[in-house]
């Protein structure tokens, strides 16, 4: 026992992986694996071993070192624009909790005036589970909600117009077909984002005006959102309310209020 204790020490103090076998995924394993961050500056295989190894009864993702290495790595992608990759390490991340379920972070749509999360009473919730929400402010500072870029009503209104999907004009014919469209879906009311300049609207105008063109709607702004994304491009979404929600939009981001 006395080598095992010493070996282990040794693994620690020199951050090498191998050490797992004997520390396992426990908080001894955690300073192993500052220890070899330190070393390596690898942050990726650090998050990666704790979220395939983790175990029930020792859950070391609570741990504030943990917690912040994850965000680390999260920000880590984003500085490099792997927003594909972000996403999809929060969905394993999410995938791998299951078990706890009460302890998921829930996803909120947060006010850029006070920061507080937009986001009704889970009772109210409940009680209006069949009426369509409206919220088109923050109810927490009575702040309007940000404009759609195209129709130009608050993110939130409940009666948004979408556009036909043979909907082929440029931007002189956009807005005289926006007003000839239906009520919009519940999914092309989604908050949608250019993780770039910031702007955005409804997701089902961000992607009809994104088939024809590549600069952001808002004037003035030079940012070619559309081409950030080399993967996920807008002529491969064709119906919004279709129950695929395959991928992103330009990169852009789905901002909603997860339900369980």
């Amino acid at each position: 026992m006395a080598f095992l204790e010493k070996q282990t020490t040794i693994f620690i103090n020199n951050g090498d992986l191998t050490g797992l076998i004997l520390t396992g995924l426990t908080e001894n394993g955690v300073q192993l694996l500052s220890k070899f961050i330190d070393k390596t500056s690898d942050i990726q295989t650090a998050v990666t071993l704790i979220l395939q190894g983790r175990l029930p009864e020792v859950d070391i993702t609570k741990l504030s070192l943990v917690e912040h290495w994850f965000e680390n790595y999260r920000s880590l992608l984003n500085s490099m624009k792997l927003w594909n990759e972000r996403a999809e390490f929060d969905v394993f991340q999410r995938k791998q909790e299951k078990s706890i379920m009460e302890s998921l972070r829930q996803v909120h749509i947060c006010c850029t005036f006070c920061s507080k999360p937009i986001i009704t009473d889970q009772k109210t919730n409940r009680i209006r589970a069949n009426i369509k929400p409206r919220v088109q402010s923050c109810p927490h500072c009575r702040k309007p909600l940000p404009r759609c870029a195209i129709c130009m009503l608050h993110m939130g209104t409940a009666s948004g117009i979408s556009c036909p999907k043979s909907t082929k004009s440029k931007s002189s014919n956009f807005i005289g077909n926006l007003k000839q469209g239906k009520t919009l879906a519940r999914i092309s009311e989604w908050f949608t984002w250019c993780q770039n300049c910031l702007h955005g609207g409804h997701a089902d105008h961000i992607i009809n005006w994104f088939s024809t063109h590549s600069r952001c709607p808002v004037s003035g702004c030079n940012c070619k959102c559309e081409r950030l994304d080399s993967v996920s491009r807008v002529d491969t979404y064709t119906n919004l309310d279709d129950d695929d929600d395959g991928g992103g939009v330009m990169m852009m981001m789905m901002m909603m209020m997860m339900e369980k």
